[in-house]
């Protein structure tokens, strides 16, 4: 699949809206692993009518030929990347984020399943395992990212390598949590940055290299990272369980009602990525 980004897909009331029900959020949201960067869990439960809404816009056609007909939404997260002023960070710390940052999705970057429910020891610098190549017959994931404010490099756009994913594997890194230098090169040849406006909606493979850019403007440069998984592919949050108590009063989302599970890999309002590094320094998960 190529990465492409679909113009316009969410109307600009709807991303005001959402705008409005995640910018509080930030006083309460840790960061994560970055210094820079938080995570919005459980978006559905703070606002069902407009995330809701949101998620009946998303640009579906096509969905079904890569994933079956039978896909399920695995994910709905909101994610903000926070100004960051350059000149304050440690010599070499904006190169070792840009590095760390690198990257491909649930599932393929566990070691196992186990790892996905215990944030304590999660851990997916994954190159020694043999599950950090992806089987020739699996499912790739599809992701869509709603992009809420401009993208562009100085904001902190996703960088991604086009047709990564067809290397079926992930980045390799040393024990020190630091890339490979051949895939370091290789993501810093192939990488683009990921251009749009609010509004717009990236979509791509989740398995296709990509990272979280520095944002250096001064305002959080946020997102809605939505991934799309054939069935028998764990979700990683039970979506349906927020709908049951609160559906959204919208006809336009019935039809997407059997994309949503009550089955899940992680416990409600857990994060897929630790919050606090496990003993190998900042590079210890990567984030979206």
């Amino acid at each position: 699949m190529n990465a492409h980004i679909v113009a316009a897909a969410i109307p600009p009331d709807l991303v005001a809206d959402a705008l409005a029900a995640l910018t509080p959020t930030l006083a309460t949201t840790p960061y994560e692993q970055l210094p820079f960067t938080k995570r919005v869990l459980d978006v559905l439960d703070l606002d069902p009518v407009t995330f809701g809404a949101i998620l009946a816009a998303l640009p579906l056609d096509g969905i079904a030929t890569l994933l079956g007909s039978a896909f399920r939404i695995g994910s709905f997260h909101a994610h903000a990347a926070l100004p960051v002023d350059l000149a304050s960070l440690p010599p070499g710390a904006a190169a070792d984020y840009a590095d760390y940052a690198v990257h491909i999705d649930y599932p393929f970057w566990l070691d196992d399943v186990a790892d996905a429910v215990d944030d304590d020891n999660n851990n997916n610098n994954i190159a020694a395992e043999p599950r950090a190549t992806i089987h020739p017959s699996a499912a790739l994931t599809v992701q869509m990212l709603v992009m809420l404010t401009e993208f562009k490099p100085s904001t902190g756009a996703t960088r991604l390598v086009p047709g990564s994913s067809d290397l079926r594997r992930a980045p390799r890194r040393a024990p020190s949590g630091a890339l490979h230098d051949n895939d370091a090169a290789f993501f810093a040849s192939g990488a683009e940055d990921m251009v749009g406006s609010p509004g717009d909606v990236l979509v791509y493979s989740g398995q296709d290299w990509h990272a979280t850019g520095i944002n250096t403007s001064s305002a959080p440069r946020w997102a809605l990272l939505v991934q799309l998984v054939p069935y028998y592919y764990a979700p990683m949050e039970p979506l349906a369980r927020t709908l049951s108590a609160s559906p959204p009063p919208s006809s336009a989302f019935r039809h997407m009602r059997p994309a949503f599970t009550f089955r899940d890999v992680l416990p409600r309002g857990r994060s897929p990525y630790p919050l606090q590094p496990s003993g190998r320094g900042h590079r210890s998960a990567s984030p979206p």
